[in-house]
Formats: structure tokens, sequence, C-alpha cells
């Protein structure tokens, strides 16, 4: 079920959203690959000095901070998130800090969605492949997973930043195609557990966070649970749908910030509490007809709290 507290929150009906600037200058910023970015770390800190157009997902699975240092990091999320966040091998926690710069997203081609930054609190382990090819995938949840943004601007042409914690599957098996074939549920979902337990937080401490072709600049995923999100003092926009999804079993809290979209806020699952804020909204976008899968609606309202079927 959703449950939402709204405190505080003033609402208005907007014209258009403008885009977030990008200062960066794409003639002096350096190109680099995922792997070469990481290298830059020094005792678990990077601190940059420069403008950097990344190839590749930055995957991040030990602890690590980023200072930005008022630079910007650009690449593409077309098929694959900028940064991701995930356990290791050993399946032990990650905390990762990232401050003071701006983020781009671009998306130049594909049908998938992608974020800028993207968190899990899951390690995949695969199996052998058996006579027919098919391969069984376990998930292996951990616990304790942080993710902080201070003072961080975030441009995307697809998601802005999006949180997973506890898979719905606990196996899922493909064929030699990569089609799924079988799967199994997990015994003892997230969603039966008390918030204390959350598998993965996310903290947003100012900037700017933007989403755009309609996907939203801050969302969860209707398959996961476990989340634990905190928004303080920033300005949420979307594009063409709504500013934040909230589809999983998550717990929000959204505090002094600005939400801006088509529709604000779009609450299918979980509890959202929003106080000293703004939603600003400026209706139906297109008028598109969306099903219980097809990411966040666009109703043009300020907050949609909806509970259908196939979500946790």
């Amino acid at each position: 079920l959703a449950a939402i507290a709204v405190l505080a929150v003033a609402f208005a009906v907007f014209a258009a959203i403008p885009a977030v600037a990008d200062d960066s200058d794409a003639a002096s910023a350096e190109r680099i690959t995922a792997e070469k970015f990481l290298e830059l770390a020094n005792e678990g800190k990077i601190v940059l000095d420069k403008d950097y157009i990344l190839t590749g997902t930055v995957k991040i699975t030990s602890d690590l901070e980023i200072d930005l240092a008022g630079h910007t990091v650009t690449g593409d999320v077309s098929s694959g998130s900028l940064f991701l966040v995930k356990p290791g091998e050993s399946n032990t926690s990650v905390d990762f800090i990232i401050s003071n710069g701006s983020l781009v997203g671009t998306r130049t081609a594909g049908n998938d969605w992608y974020t800028v930054v993207d968190g899990d609190a899951y390690s995949v382990t695969t199996g052998e492949a058996d006579e027919s090819g098919n391969i069984t995938y376990t998930y292996n949840t951990v616990k304790g997973n942080t993710i902080t943004l201070n003072n961080v601007n975030v441009d995307s042409e697809s998601y802005g930043v999006g949180v997973s914690g506890e898979y719905l599957r606990a196996t899922v098996t493909e064929n030699s195609s990569g089609k799924e074939t079988s799967h199994t549920d997990v015994t003892n979902p997230v969603r039966n557990m008390a918030w204390t337990d959350a598998l993965i937080t996310l903290t947003i401490n100012g900037g700017t966070i933007s989403g755009g072709n309609g996907a939203a600049a801050v969302a969860t995923n209707g398959m996961f649970g476990g989340e634990l999100i905190t928004i303080n003092k920033a300005i949420l926009k979307s594009e063409e749908g709504a500013a934040i999804y909230a589809p999983s079993n998550a717990h929000w809290t959204i505090d002094g910030c600005t939400i801006e979209g088509v529709s604000g806020i779009d609450v299918r699952a979980g509890e959202v509490t929003v106080k000293n804020s703004t939603i600003k909204y400026n209706g139906p976008s297109g008028g598109q007809d969306k099903d219980q899968h097809d990411g966040p609606l666009d109703f043009g309202v300020g907050i949609s709290v909806l509970t259908p079927t196939g979500y946790s």
C-alpha cells in the first residue's frame, strides 16, 4: 500500500521547465574510461582538477568519496548508468559520497532507461550453464549501503538518481538467448520489514536534479523495496513526466524542496512525507496511455497516489 503525508506544501501550475545549464567546456574536458577514472582515487577519495567525459559506467563496489570541486563529469546513459554503486564480490556494503559539482547524462540511442547515479543493494551470483545453455542467477541482498549527494547538479536525458533495495526475485533462470524462462521469489520480502532495516539509503542535500524524456529526477523500481530516501533543500525536475517516481516499498522524506514536472510526485507504494516544499506542475505533456509497468505517470497533478498490482 502507499501512504503519503503532506506538511506545509505549496502547489502551483506553471508553464515550462527551463533546462539545467551545462557550464562545462566540452572542448577542454578530458576523455577518460570508467576504469581510468577509478584509478584517480587516493585512499578512497577522488578530487577533480578538471572536467571529464566518461566512457562506460564507473562501477563502485567499495567505499569512495568524490569531490567534483566545481567540475563537471559527462557521459552517455543510453546503455548504462554514469555511476553504479553496488556491493562487490565479498557482499560488503558500500558508502558513496559525491559533492560540489555537476553530472550530465546524455542519451543518444536505445530503448533502455538508465540513471546518472544508480545504487543497488544486491550482488548477483552467476551459475554454470546447464546442457541446454540455461543459466541461473542468484540475487544476494546486502544491508547498509549509502549514497550521498551534497550540492550536486544532475542534468539527465534519462533518469537522474535512482536506488534499488531487495529484488523481489531470489533467482532468475535465462536461456542461451538471455530470455527469462523461470524465476523464484524471495520468501520474506523486505516490504514486511521495519524501515530501520533499510537496505540502501539515499541522501540528497541541495543541488538541482533533472530527468529528461519523461523520466523522473529521483526514482525507485517497483520490483524492489527497502530503500530509505531523504532529500533536503533540492530542486527536482522532470521535463515530460513526474519529478519523483515512487513505485517501490521505500520510505521517503522530502523537506524544503522545489518539485517541478508535468506531475509532481507519482506514488505507487511505500511511505512518502513531504514538508516545507513547493510542487509546480504543468499538466499532461501528451496524454500517453500508461500501464502498471510503464514508468512515471503524466497526469498533470501535484501528487498522485495509486496502488496497482505488480508493485512492491
